[in-house]
């Protein structure tokens, strides 16, 4: 019989008012079943089965909707809808790698990062070694840049079996340490490329690198010495010459370089060498050890050495004589007759640029001897200009001289570049600046809100000077500082914003906000020279200029801005990156800090009709709509609150910001179950803890240099703080008989995971015989949460024990506590509490189910 829709339709509908969602629930899928790309009728199944708490069955609609999504191209819609599935399983590490990988496919590595951490981890945990390592494949190639990604997917190969593949990583991520200054952390990476493939070559080297590099060259060479002795590798032939070349012991160096491994040692280590001992005079000591391996190889090795005196020939500009000499001497050995005149021409040179016209005379003959046709009559000697020119000309197959231009001398003091910081100031670029801007913010706001102003003040510093052309930060920054009448901080603050201003392009603007700096307490010289310069203070009784159309490229980068120097050029409108140069020491500059950002109430200082704010993408539109459209206000406002401190606003935005402001979240009647990830886990790095990832904290522990940059709110030491002056001014605020209030907070706590806070206010909370089993049941939670099942049920029996007669909250209690015996392997306890609500409701979220699941495990 053909199912009829309509009727089946408000059949679930009629079912859901009366609160039977299971009855609602089966006509829903029916209805599915029969028109299974009906996306929000599969979204509306999923959602039910999630308020039931059938988590994996609602999944399985949610991931159909998203693969729908993803493979139509609305990627925004995909991940959005795979977030209600992490929401309920937060430990799925597949459908965390669809999301980082759709944010791949949109091109947005930050966001896709944190996703991709956790997925890897996951796959680690579960021995899932060919999945972590698909993922962490993915990181590196999204950014190759950062050598987290490559310690990580080489741990992953190791534990997987591939400990030379492993290796090889690690040593390509610990020379990048090496080559960036950092010998200690690159040192522990080696090591650990050593522990997977003992002896290896490049591992040594560089291990043996990094031990000089810390002041401890003979352990490095008799480290390199002992593997020589069993094999004779080039690469640590090379590695323990480079190494007594940096401890400057030239008995060794020379040693190393003509003992029996010089073979193996290439043309440019002997040059290397050479040139050393030419530039500190001490040529005669380099051929002394050389000429004994000159002569074997004479013999033994004649084009080698042809090659390799020709090469040493150039270590010169003139010609470096006791090379020439020794390959003129083996050309002619061998009848080389025109390697012979080649030689003796670039002898002829070197002769006379160091004024031994009677040497050179000498070899002029000889030439006139081997190759009459060269010289028709003998040279007189070279002097002055014709010296000069002589000088200047190449040895034979060095190919054309080239010559350093010279400097045209100081730049004018008045032509001096305004600092790039000044002109450019840092704004945020990319997810991870948008989440330590919004956090900075959100903290600002709480501060602000419970009378905290120094505390808001510091946090907005604190984001100005990490982004001081962040315009909206300065912005609010200055309306608390006005508030607070603090004349000279207010001062700072409109001359922050004023620059802030003009890099965006708002030069009305800017020069507003410095003419009111400029009231507002009396400017030093430094800092008004330099609004001078930059056209935003009236010069010498001349008005500033009209905003250009078209303002000059800024010159070259300055370090230092000193007062009095003249204007610069204005801005371009596009603000880009950049840190100042520090000051040196002894010169006079203009100190201005302009490296925090911090977020700004917009009404603080009103914008002039003409400039209007960045109108947004219509994807970030699309995406903030959808999350509403989901019930995901949390992330539609987190992702207003971004868009927001990169300055982009307008209507549109506004009206979706409202909508996110009046959308309540699913009520506790309707119960619905909402379960947020893990921000702090998913938005962090995480360390793999897998036995055999061990060594991986322990490589990357000595440096916070090359921590990857993952999008985290606040550093963990900002948190602690926040939040320790946060509760300090609360305690002060409210008295302890204020239950509500301590309740409410309690609440506040638990959203952000200070779960030892919130049992603590809840504790407080209980006291008030009206909040006794409301506050007892949120304390089980917390300890639900936090994994401590047995205390969490001696907590729900203390809310069962309370007094009152509210059927459905007693009924909710003993399900919970239910499912709590049940972790706690009390299976019995939880047994009869499931039967017991069952004879009471059968239809009563899942019990049925959790009653065949414990009898199914032998109860």
């Amino acid at each position: 019989m053909a199912l009829d829709f309509e009727q089946t339709r408000r059949n679930a509908e009629r079912f859901l008012k009366q609160g039977r969602v299971q009855a609602a629930l089966e006509e829903y899928q029916r209805l599915a079943e029969e028109t299974p790309r009906d996306l929000p009728l599969l979204n509306l199944v999923g959602d039910l089965l999630s308020r039931v708490g059938r988590h994996r069955d609602a999944a399985a609609y949610y991931e159909r909707i998203a693969e729908e999504y993803a493979q139509s191209g609305f990627f925004l819609k995909a991940i959005a809808i795979l977030k209600k599935v992490l929401r309920n399983e937060p430990g799925r590490a597949d459908v965390l790698l669809r999301v980082g990988d759709l944010y791949l496919r949109q091109k947005l590595p930050g966001e896709a990062r944190s996703y991709l951490l956790q997925a890897g981890e996951r796959f680690v945990a579960a021995r899932a070694f060919p999945r972590a390592y698909e993922v962490y494949l993915k990181l590196v190639e999204a950014e190759p840049g950062d050598p987290l990604h490559r310690l990580r997917l080489a741990e992953t190969l190791a534990a997987g079996g591939d400990g030379a593949g492993a290796s090889a990583s690690l040593v390509a991520v610990a020379e990048s340490a090496r080559s960036a200054g950092r010998p200690a952390e690159a040192e522990k990476i080696f090591r650990r490329a050593l522990e997977l493939v003992p002896g290896g070559t490049e591992a040594l080297a560089g291990f043996a690198h990094c031990l000089a590099a810390q002041g401890k060259a003979s352990e490095a060479a008799a480290l390199l010495g002992r593997a020589l002795e069993s094999r004779r590798e080039v690469g640590l032939v090379v590695a323990l010459l480079s190494i007594e070349e940096q401890a400057g012991r030239d008995d060794e160096v020379l040693r190393v370089l003509t003992g029996p491994f010089a073979d193996g040692i290439p043309d440019d280590a002997f040059e290397r060498v050479v040139r050393s001992f030419v530039e500190r005079r001490k040529s005669e000591a380099a051929w002394s050890a050389l000429d004994p391996l000159v002569a074997r190889w004479t013999h033994e090795a004649p084009d080698r050495l042809a090659r390799l005196l020709d090469r040493l020939a150039r270590v010169e500009p003139d010609g470096h004589l006791p090379a020439l000499q020794r390959l003129h001497d083996l050309q002619r050995g061998r009848a080389d007759g025109m390697g012979v005149a080649r030689t003796l021409e670039a002898l002829e040179r070197a002769y006379r640029a160091r004024s031994m016209d009677e040497e050179a005379a000498r070899v002029v003959e000889r030439l006139r001897e081997i190759a009459p046709a060269a010289r028709t009559a003998p040279r007189p000697a070279a002097t002055g200009e014709a010296r000069d020119a002589a000088a200047a000309r190449p040895v034979p197959g060095s190919g054309p001289a080239t010559a350093a231009e010279e400097a045209s001398g100081p730049a004018d003091a008045a032509t001096a570049p305004i600092p790039a910081g000044i002109e450019t100031p840092a704004i945020p670029h990319g997810p991870a600046d948008d989440e330590v801007v919004a956090g900075r913010l959100t903290q600002a706001e709480i501060f602000e809100k419970y009378g905290l102003y120094e505390q808001a003040i510091e946090q907005l510093r604190e984001v100005t000077r990490r982004f001081p052309g962040l315009a909206s930060a300065q912005q609010r920054l200055a309306g608390l500082l006005r508030a607070r009448g603090d004349g000279p901080a207010l001062r700072d603050a409109l001359v922050g914003l004023a620059i802030a201003y003009r890099a965006s392009g708002e030069h009305d603007r800017a020069r507003g906000i410095a003419d009111e700096a400029a009231r507002a307490w009396p400017l030093d010289p430094g800092t008004r020279a330099l609004l001078e310069r930059l056209s935003l203070l009236e010069i010498e009784g001349r008005a500033a200029p009209e905003s250009p159309e078209a303002p000059p490229a800024p010159t070259e980068k300055a370090t230092v801005s000193a007062p009095g120097a003249s204007a610069g050029a204005p801005a371009p409108a596009v603000p880009r990156r950049a840190t100042p140069s520090p000051a040196r020491p002894g010169e006079d500059e203009i100190v201005i800090d302009l490296e925090e950002e911090s977020a700004v109430h917009p009404e603080a200082v009103p914008a002039p009709e003409s400039a209007a704010p960045t109108p947004p993408a219509p994807d970030d539109l699309e995406e903030i709509a959808f999350y509403l459209d989901q019930g995901m206000v949390e992330d539609a406002r987190h992702r207003i609150v971004v868009l927001r401190t990169r300055g982009i606003g307008g209507a549109a935005l506004d009206a979706l910001e409202a909508r996110a402001a009046v959308t309540a979240a699913p009520s506790t009647e309707e119960d619905v179950l909402v379960e947020t990830v893990d921000r702090a886990a998913v938005g962090s790095e995480t360390i793999l803890d897998d036995e055999a990832l061990a060594s991986l904290s322990e490589a990357l522990g000595a440096s916070a240099e090359v921590t990857a940059t993952a999008p985290v709110v606040f550093e963990e030491q900002s948190v602690e703080a926040v939040f320790e002056l946060f509760k300090q001014h609360v305690n002060q605020q409210i008295g302890r008989e204020d239950y509500r209030t301590h309740y409410d907070l309690g609440i506040a706590y638990k959203e952000m995971s200070l779960l030892d806070d919130a049992v603590a206010e809840f504790e407080t909370a209980s006291r008030a015989p009206e909040l006794f089993r409301d506050a007892c049941s949120m304390i089980a939670m917390c300890y639900r949460e936090k994994g401590e099942v047995r205390e969490a049920a001696r907590w729900y029996r203390q809310a069962l024990d309370a007094p009152g007669d509210d059927e459905e909250a007693l009924r909710g209690l003993r399900f919970d506590l239910a499912e709590v015996l049940d972790q706690c392997g009390d299976t019995q306890a939880a047994l009869d509490l499931f039967r017991s609500i069952d004879r009471e409701d059968p239809s009563y979220r899942e019990v049925g189910q959790r009653i065949s699941e414990i009898e199914n495990r032998g109860h």
